[in-house]
């Protein structure tokens, strides 16, 4: 006797169409639950009350569950908006270490870029930072592009003469913006810009230069441009007010001794 059993349903349904011959099922019940899980068809043959597998059958297109359909809305019920995306992290985005971010120090501003930017590249070097707006010692890095810490690595070709033998620059920006920082940057081939060993933090804070500079006359409720800059042996400060170059001030970022009064 020659019996093809479909198992194209759960595998309950293939057990009770065997159920007449349930003492005998148990030689090929592996195969059985094989099959059931993928709905394909096997052959069998009964032999002095005995079953043998003679075919099996590759499972049929019809098996292959059909993706899911948006469950259409129920009549008269309204569709409604659709959800919100999730929230997507931005790579480029760090936070920024602050009680306040309205209040933020500018030399802590550049204590926290320098490790974002190593973490990019180990060689870069920090070159300057520079401060859109500052007031009474701080500044408010809840404002778009507030302040921005700069670095920098650059190649050399030795066969080449100086200030011909750089190849590549890499410039990096560290911008407290918007309540966090913002790192951006790009290649060039060449550029001017600073070439020494690069700028150390500031142990002078710029709140304390700030006391430096309104003891030298500087009215406190000016709102100036604050940078961290280097003549090539020293970092400091340079103040900057815009269309009053006699408050221009620069103070060590070391030692914040005052070394320019405009």
């Amino acid at each position: 006797m020659i019996l093809t059993l479909i198992l194209r349903s759960p595998l309950r349904h293939v057990r009770s169409s065997v159920a007449a011959s349930r003492g005998h099922i148990a030689p090929i019940r592996p195969v059985v639950n094989a099959l059931a899980a993928v709905g394909g068809a096997l052959l069998l043959s009964s032999c002095e009350g005995g079953w043998s597998v003679l075919d099996v059958a590759p499972p049929t297109a019809s098996a292959v569950p059909a993706p899911l359909a948006a469950a259409a809305p129920a009549p008269g019920s309204p569709r409604g908006p659709p959800p919100d995306p999730l929230p997507q992290a931005d790579p480029n985005r760090f936070p920024i270490a602050a009680q306040d971010l309205e209040h933020v120090d500018l030399a802590d501003i550049v204590k926290q870029a320098r490790p974002i930017a190593l973490h990019l590249d180990g060689r870069l070097k920090l070159i300057g930072a520079h401060a859109q707006t500052f007031n009474g010692g701080f500044v408010d890095t809840t404002a778009a592009s507030a302040a921005e810490v700069s670095f920098e690595r650059d190649e050399k070709d030795p066969s080449l003469p100086p200030g011909r033998d750089k190849t590549d620059v890499k410039l990096v920006w560290v911008t407290a913006d918007r309540g966090s920082f913002l790192v951006s940057g790009r290649h060039e081939s060449s550029w001017g810009s600073w070439a020494g060993p690069g700028v150390d933090d500031p142990r002078c804070s710029s709140q304390a230069a700030w006391r430096v500079m309104l003891r030298s006359h500087v009215p406190a409720n000016t709102v100036a441009e604050l940078r961290l800059d280097s003549d090539g042996h020293m970092a400091f400060w340079r103040l900057d007010v815009e269309g009053h170059s006699e408050l221009r001030r620069e103070v060590d970022a070391k030692t914040c001794r005052l070394v320019w009064a405009g």
